[in-house]
């Protein structure tokens, strides 16, 4: 099993359902010195202030489920993984190491496509977190 970190479509419940079944969800989190950005859909974009935070949510994924999060990611064509050193839950004091997340490789920022911004603007209203 393997942390993963959520930013964009895979933050919603039933999206995670479809594409990596075995997923286990672990909570509201945020990794720091990245923002939200959008090329049509969500990617992350390193920052210059290492405290910005980037919200998303932490799942804990076996080995099928990452292959299959790989092919509904476009991996490696659309989005790269990174390994983040850390991942910190908003309801717990403990840091989690070693995180999977997914970039899109194009630096490219366009407007958000409807269906990812209304996912994101969605999870962002559950948790009480700024707008989009």
């Amino acid at each position: 099993m393997k942390y993963y970190f959520a930013y964009g479509q895979n933050t919603d419940y039933d999206v995670m359902r479809f594409r990596a079944p075995q997923s286990r969800l672990c909570g509201l989190s945020y990794i720091e010195g990245y923002e939200l950005k959008f090329n049509g859909h969500a990617t992350i974009h390193k920052h210059q202030d290492p405290s910005k935070r980037c919200y998303g949510v932490l799942w804990l994924i076996s080995k099928s489920d990452e292959v299959k999060l790989d092919i509904a990611e476009g991996f490696p064509t659309i989005y790269r993984k990174l390994i983040l050193p850390s991942c910190m839950p908003i309801y717990s004091n403990n840091l989690i190491q070693d995180t999977l997340v997914y970039q899109m490789v194009s630096d490219k920022i366009s407007d958000p496509y409807l269906y990812d911004f209304q996912i994101i603007r969605n999870f962002r209203t559950k948790y009480n977190l700024d707008c989009v």
